[in-house]
């Protein structure tokens, strides 16, 4: 699968992540400080929740408020240690957000805690995987998360991640049974089983 590694304090990042996003590709944005150049329009933010690909993040050491509304885009964080989120206390977007991935009582501890997002604040949340290894070991980790997944698996379940929220069981229950139809009809399940049984890495058309 076609991945693109987006180094928020690198300069220049705003251009790549938009060739991303045009690219059709899993993102993987990563940041071990504040974020270069101007910062962060809402507009990025829609489009990273928009887009049809998975999206990581990798966050290290202390990340300014300009670059925290990408990663609270993001369908998973890792967090390696040192790692903080400053959150501007106005931005209605990132509470929004914050609700959406750690629910009202983490979001509510997190801006009590000054605007801090820290693994502890969210530790009871799915969302961020904590790891001991350093900035590059984690960067690449995360690249490779996406080798031998099913490109149709990984794309329906963006989309539920995205349209699940906030639904009843029923309309919840019914948009998984679509999933799993859509998936099943893609044939990729069938090339993993046989993977599987014959001990090799799975081929996926891009």
């Amino acid at each position: 699968m076609m991945t693109a590694s987006i180094e928020l304090h690198r300069p220049g990042w705003p251009g790549r992540l938009e060739e991303a996003l045009a690219s059709g590709a899993a993102i993987v944005l990563a940041a071990r400080g504040a974020a270069e150049e101007p910062p962060v329009t809402g507009d990025a933010v829609e489009a990273l929740l928009r887009h049809p690909w998975p999206v990581l993040g990798v966050v290290a050491g202390r990340v300014g408020s300009r670059a925290s509304p990408l990663f609270l885009a993001c369908d998973g964080l890792s967090w390696c240690r040192g790692g903080v989120l400053e959150l501007r206390p106005e931005g209605r977007g990132e509470a929004t957000l914050l609700a959406w991935r750690l629910g009202a009582a983490g979001a509510a501890r997190c801006w009590f805690g000054g605007g801090r997002l820290t693994p502890a604040v969210a530790r009871s949340s799915a969302w961020i995987r904590v790891t001991r290894s350093g900035y590059a070991e984690a960067l690449e980790q995360t690249l490779h998360a996406f080798e031998g997944f099913s490109p149709t698996a990984l794309s329906l379940l963006r989309e539920l991640l995205i349209h699940q929220h906030g639904l009843a069981t029923g309309p919840a229950l019914a948009l998984e049974r679509r999933a799993f139809s859509l998936l099943f009809a893609s044939g990729e399940p069938l090339e993993g089983i046989g993977a599987f049984l014959e001990r090799r890495p799975p081929r996926f058309a891009e």
